[in-house]
């Protein structure tokens, strides 16, 4: 949730995640399908609408779409480095001018918005609720925005990442059907990929991976003797 665009600035500074061995993990997943015989097409999407859409990292400017270029430029080349085969795209490159996105993202806007939908409100509005405030805390400690206007801020970023990643998901849902998913985020994350009722029967199958980030965050905590 950082332009950083040093791929190894994570050893430097703890709060970054460990972007390039997320990166090696994804493609140990893919070489263990392939040691199986399958034949197997890796795909990494760079969530570039977190600062183009969403606007939990402030205003988008020039400078910090560049900086996102420039880092989805020294990833691609690390990649291309490490499996020839893998390809690392923006997530925007599936849902620009995508009107299925731009449907879901409506929808799921509105509801998170005014919750006129009652099934829909019993189902998320709780979780709305706490997810807002998990926002909430994670903005204070960024100051991007005034005080007076954090908590307000802190629910329309909420709102706009519900809608968002509900867009995503079903845009993931009409990729080919042999399509699976290797998530680097955890279950409970990943719900909102499946908010909007209408397409969350088509979202794929997902495997989970974390272990090389949270190895790297484990041994952050560790305090030398």
């Amino acid at each position: 949730y950082t332009l950083v665009p040093d791929l190894f600035a994570y050893r430097q500074d703890p709060k970054l995640e460990p972007a390039l061995l997320i990166t090696e993990e994804l493609i140990l997943v893919k070489r263990f399908f392939e040691s199986y015989g399958l034949k197997v097409n890796l795909t990494i999407f760079v969530s570039d609408t977190d600062y183009t859409e969403i606007g939990q990292c402030g205003k988008v400017t020039p400078e910090n779409v560049a900086t996102l270029q420039q880092y989805l430029l020294n990833l691609q080349e690390f990649i291309m480095a490490a499996d020839p085969q893998t390809r690392i795209l923006p997530i925007s490159n599936l849902t620009n001018n995508n009107p299925l996105y731009k449907e879901v993202k409506e929808r799921v806007l509105a509801n998170v918005t005014k919750f006129k939908d009652q099934d829909f409100a019993r189902e998320w509005y709780q979780r709305l609720v706490q997810a807002a405030e998990r926002v909430y805390e994670s903005q204070l400690k960024r100051k991007l925005f005034p005080s007076g206007e954090m908590r307000e801020k802190s629910l329309a970023i909420t709102r706009m990442i519900w809608a968002v990643n509900a867009a995503q998901g079903a845009v993931f849902g009409t990729l080919p059907l042999n399509t699976v998913l290797i998530s680097t985020e955890r279950r409970e994350r990943d719900t909102n990929y499946v908010i909007d009722k209408d397409t969350r029967k088509n979202f794929p199958p997902v495997i989970y991976i974390l272990r090389a980030a949270e190895a790297w965050n484990r041994k952050l905590l560790v305090k030398p003797d």
